[in-house]
């Protein structure tokens, strides 16, 4: 990932991050309560939480989530969830959700959830949403960030 020089940052600006991912980049998401903390996702395997204070290189790369080696066709949204100390998601073909912790990008949990979870959603403290096809899914969540 390379920042561009400020010579060569499009008009309105202030900071172009470039090569975070292998595809196109399709879900940003800024941390709550974080204006510096930035979570990207793409085809490819791997969620990318930035740091924009330090754009040149990423802050975590959080793998996992996918089977190793596919390429991603659908899109998947992952979220922060515990005011932002964790990112969750699940991926197509998988039935799995991941949970990883925002400060170390450490796997803090993987479960099967018996579904294919697509996009997650999740108000702090409240149960988290996930897409299953053309369902939703209303998951309660046990993770306590305090523990």
């Amino acid at each position: 990932m390379a920042v561009r020089a400020p010579s060569v940052v499009p008009a309105g600006a202030s900071v172009v991050v470039e090569g975070a991912h292998g595809t196109a980049v399709n879900v940003l998401q800024w941390r709550p309560a974080s204006p510096h903390l930035l979570l990207s996702a793409s085809h490819d395997p791997a969620i990318v939480l930035h740091d924009l204070r330090s754009p040149g290189q990423p802050l975590h790369r959080l793998l996992g989530h996918a089977p190793p080696g596919i390429r991603i066709s659908s899109i998947y949204q992952p979220c922060f969830v515990g005011g932002g100390a964790a990112v969750v998601t699940g991926c197509e073909r998988s039935t799995l959700i991941s949970l990883y912790c925002t400060a170390t990008g450490a796997t803090i949990s993987r479960g099967d959830a018996g579904f294919n979870p697509g996009a997650a959603c999740c108000n702090d403290g409240g149960p988290l949403l996930c897409s299953a096809g053309r369902a939703v899914r209303l998951l309660r969540p046990t993770w306590d960030p305090e523990v």
